[in-house]
């Protein structure tokens, strides 16, 4: 895509061949005008849009993400969802929409997600053919489905260990489950169900969990109660000191007169 080119929306209708398991209805193209927004309003479809250049936002289901050039944002059928182009680097994206049996396989993905432009691609050289378009279609959508519906049972049973890994290189920050979300390209409710249902505890309380663990290792360096609070990304003292004695089950002044009390008997 050239800059400064404008190329105008296409929508490239098709031949409802009504495939039982996926069948491609609408696809096409459009470089949009700043600021443009398409809804709020909902489609009786799945529909796929791949971000080439310029960005935007898609809100749906009370949420915004922000979308960049290599993501895709999927709004599946019955969702309420609004899109619209950045008011300075307005997007071009190519889209696609179908249904089916297995398009309800692609709800699982995040609402936006890095995805390579091989799919769009070849897309595209369907429009150079001049007949068979809808089955050919219907081919390359089973391949995605299988490419990302498969890796999406990997990447969920991912995200827990994406978390953990941030949280134990992180612990030391300001921690919220949004910035986590963001990175992962998904909403804090399907993060913090996600998190839960693998490890029976929600995102906050790993979290206290990781910064209490470090604790226990400021004491045995002979920190301060202060100093291991701010080691460890507690802000407040007092709170840090409530949550060690509600977790630990004694307070870090008695925990470390237990390590000091052990490290003597030790010496003798």
């Amino acid at each position: 895509m050239k800059k400064g080119k404008i190329i105008h929306m296409k929508n490239l209708n098709i031949v409802n061949e009504c495939f039982a398991d996926l069948n491609p209805r609408v696809y096409g193209y459009d470089h949009c005008p700043p600021g443009r927004a398409v809804g709020p309003k909902a489609v009786n479809y799945t529909m796929i849009h791949y971000v080439e250049s310029g960005k935007g936002t898609l809100q749906k289901n009370g949420e915004v993400w922000q979308v960049l050039p290599g993501h895709a944002f999927i709004i599946n059928a019955g969702e309420i969802a609004t899109y619209t182009a950045d008011e300075e680097d307005p997007w071009f994206y190519r889209y696609i929409s179908f249904d089916g049996a297995l398009s309800k396989d692609f709800s699982r993905l995040p609402p936006v997600f890095e995805s390579s432009p091989d799919f769009f691609r070849a897309v595209c050289d369907v429009t150079k053919m001049p007949c068979k378009r809808e089955s050919k279609l219907a081919s390359l959508l089973f391949d995605w489905h299988s490419e990302l519906c498969a890796a999406d049972i990997r990447q969920t049973d991912d995200y827990t260990e994406a978390v953990k890994q941030y949280i134990n290189d992180n612990y030391m920050l300001d921690l919220s489950i949004k910035q986590m979300a963001e990175k992962l390209f998904i909403s804090q409710g399907h993060l913090g169900r996600v998190f839960k249902k693998a490890t029976g505890q929600s995102v906050q309380e790993y979290i206290v969990d990781i910064r209490l663990k470090h604790a226990k290792h400021c004491f045995a360096e002979n920190m301060s109660v202060t100093e291991a609070a701010g080691s460890c990304g507690f802000s407040d003292v007092s709170n840090f000191s409530k949550l060690f004695k509600k977790r630990v089950g004694i307070s870090p002044q008695q925990y470390k007169k237990s390590l000091n009390f052990k490290y003597s008997v030790e010496e003798k």
